[in-house]
């Protein structure tokens, strides 16, 4: 699981995303408490499936600093 990822010294440098259907203030904390680096509630109609996925990939890719 992604707890167990933030936990094991080895891989705990590697970015979790949570990509959820949630939009609670509760789940977002709980990510956030857990060491996510990301939480993205997917989108909910088909519109807007075209452009939040692309939006996030960007961000990780374009955006984001990360450690090597």
């Amino acid at each position: 699981t992604w707890k167990a990822i933030k936990t094991d010294r080895l891989f705990n440098k590697i970015a979790v995303i949570i990509f959820t259907t949630s939009k609670s203030a509760t789940d977002l904390e709980k990510a956030y408490e857990f060491s996510a680096n990301s939480f993205v509630s997917k989108p909910t109609t088909i519109d807007d499936w075209g452009s939040k996925p692309d939006h996030s990939g960007r961000f990780w890719i374009e955006c984001a600093n990360i450690i090597h």
